[in-house]
């Protein structure tokens, strides 16, 4: 199964893929945006101040949250690559980590930027859509910058594809399971647990009240009733996290892909710059891509939602009110930042983390070090709190 499981998709599975009606597929994976708004939102994310404290060392609440994430999308991928038919499906969408970009520089260098950026804007791509439907204030700045990137990184690329690097990522052994010849999900189980345990080891040193309790003294936690919970601001890290990582479920059956967002910034700016310049983008050689079918839109949608389901979970808990977050300028700077070094390094937080991590892909653990390298430098040499 270890190898097998780079092949693509058989004749009879692309097939059926193809016979997905569209509004089975949109509904995929606006649930899924959904989901992953609500797990962003109730898990404090929707607080730039949350990123930025976590580079600081000062708050746990990204870590726990993200790690939640990882341990639960590890562990439904690896039940799914034991069910019969899932598994199929799992491996066409698991393939999106052998279409990442190879080259050692870029990858390094581009996560190190991308962490810059996630820093200054106090969000990563999909968070700061999040933000958007919670009524915080940096949230259009980061966009606006990160719509801006995309732009830039597509006139720029030319020069990345001429770049003929002296170290590449070795893609047929690119994978923990495949280097090492051990199944799939014994590392994918045991990447769950780990990670768990982790979660565990934080809340157990750094609760997480006193973690929040630090950003809004009057932040309580009334679990004696749903109606209770739903109004509740905040959940437990945990519960957003596995609400994140199961988000993952109907993406990889259905839309046959992996959760990332920050392509859906570039799809989004080519397709309406096109009305302005039409057929300019259309015989771009990297803007192009961007006027394919759902495969090539689907994280537009996927966004709007993500916008919806934070902006849900502040209805419900009556909080719907707008929320001071970075200075507007420091924002648009690592909006374009982030966006800038996603789009080099081949993957954003959700790409390279919830999905490259999660898949084993071992382009994309380096990649997410290297965002957090670039977090911790950035709080060095910009402290912003």
């Amino acid at each position: 199964m270890n190898k097998s499981i780079l092949h693509p998709p058989t004749p009879n599975l692309s097939q059926q893929l193809k016979q997905y009606p569209l509004a089975v597929k949109l509904a995929a994976v606006i649930y899924s945006g959904f989901a992953f708004g609500i797990g962003l939102s109730k898990g404090y994310l929707f607080h730039p101040h949350a990123f930025v404290a976590q580079f600081h060392l000062k708050s746990f609440i990204l870590m726990r949250v993200f790690l939640s994430a990882l341990a639960t999308a590890a562990f439904v991928k690896g039940v799914i690559s034991l069910i019969p038919g899932a598994c199929e499906r799992f491996r066409c969408a698991r393939g999106y980590c052998f279409d990442l970009p190879n080259q050692k520089l870029l990858v390094y260098v581009g996560s190190f930027i991308f962490g810059i950026g996630v820093y200054l804007s106090g969000s990563c791509p999909g968070t700061t859509i999040s933000q958007l439907g919670s009524r915080v204030s940096s949230a259009i700045p980061a966009i606006l910058g990160g719509l801006l990137a995309s732009i830039v990184v597509g006139l720029l690329k030319p020069s990345f594809n001429n770049y003929k690097p002296k170290q590449v990522f070795d893609m047929k052994a690119n994978t923990l399971d495949v280097k090492f010849h051990i199944p799939f999900h014994y590392f994918a189980f045991a990447m769950s647990a780990l990670m768990f345990f982790i979660v565990f080891l934080i809340e157990f040193f750094f609760p997480t009240i006193k973690d929040l309790q630090q950003f809004d003294g009057l932040i309580t936690m009334d679990y004696h009733s749903i109606w209770g919970m739903l109004k509740n601001e905040v959940w437990p890290p945990w519960i957003c996290g596995i609400i994140i990582g199961t988000a993952q479920i109907p993406v990889i059956l259905i839309a046959l892909n992996e959760m990332g967002s920050a392509t859906g910034y570039n799809v989004f700016i080519v397709r309406i710059l096109d009305k302005i310049w039409p057929e300019y983008f259309k015989k771009h050689p990297y803007f192009s891509g961007a006027f394919g079918g759902f495969e090539s839109y689907w994280q537009v949608p996927y966004l709007f939602a993500v916008a919806v389901g934070a902006s849900f979970t502040r209805v419900t808990s009556e909080s719907f009110f707008p929320i001071q977050g970075l200075h507007p300028f420091i924002a648009f700077i690592g909006g374009f930042i982030s966006i800038f070094g996603a789009k080099t390094c081949g993957g954003c937080a959700s790409g390279n983390g919830l999905s490259g991590m999660t898949s084993l892909s071992i382009r994309s653990m380096i990649a997410i070090g290297g965002m957090f390298a670039g977090g911790f430098f950035a709080a060095f040499v910009f402290p912003l709190i």
